[in-house]
């Protein structure tokens, strides 16, 4: 059943146009459309809504707002600790960590045993006490440092958190035994 609608003749023009740029074909179906539009949305068309452009774009700006707060807040801090942490480490490997060849003259020295190893350090051929003592200072430090890094190992190794790496666990029982012989 067909009724027919009475409205003003400015808002019939208004009708006309905004059915030519939606492309529909009738100003009937754009009257339809736009009354299953209210219905299914909800809006109110007396109600002074915002255009959807509007919104967006204020939503938009607070979501930026947001982000650089948090970079502020958050990321910048964290980068600079990772920063920090990154230069410390570097410093510490390149100063202080055992390197391979600190370790493999460890364990030759381990093997000659101390007064081989004494006279090697002595290439002018003086048996002085006091080089013996730098000597064996120098030694009981390096086996100490090698002796923490081990146990630092031990402990990962023993972690699930390994960074994905494995060890032979014989291999890796040879080692212990030979560090906690030192």
């Amino acid at each position: 059943m067909e009724t027919t609608l009475k409205i003003d003749k400015e808002y019939l023009d208004i009708l006309k146009e905004l059915s030519k740029e939606s492309g529909t074909k009738t100003q009937k179906e754009f009257l339809q459309s736009m009354i299953l539009y209210f219905k299914e949305t909800g809006i109110d068309p007396k109600a002074k809504n915002r255009s959807t452009a509007e919104e967006l774009s204020k939503l938009r700006n607070t979501v930026i707002s947001f982000i650089r707060e948090q970079e502020k807040k958050k990321l910048d801090p964290l980068i600079e600790r990772m920063n920090e942490t990154f230069a410390f480490l570097l410093d510490h490997y390149k100063n202080e960590a055992v390197t391979k060849a600190d370790i493999k003259a460890l364990l030759i020295s381990q093997e000659k045993g101390p007064q081989h190893v004494a006279h090697d350090v002595k290439k002018d051929g003086n048996s002085d006490k006091l080089q013996q003592q730098i000597f064996d200072e120098k030694y009981k430090t390096l086996v100490s440092h090698v002796k923490g890094i081990f146990k630092d190992f031990e402990k990962n190794f023993k972690s699930s958190a390994f960074g994905g790496y494995s060890v032979d666990k014989a291999t890796f029982d040879k080692y212990k035994t030979m560090f906690e012989k030192l």
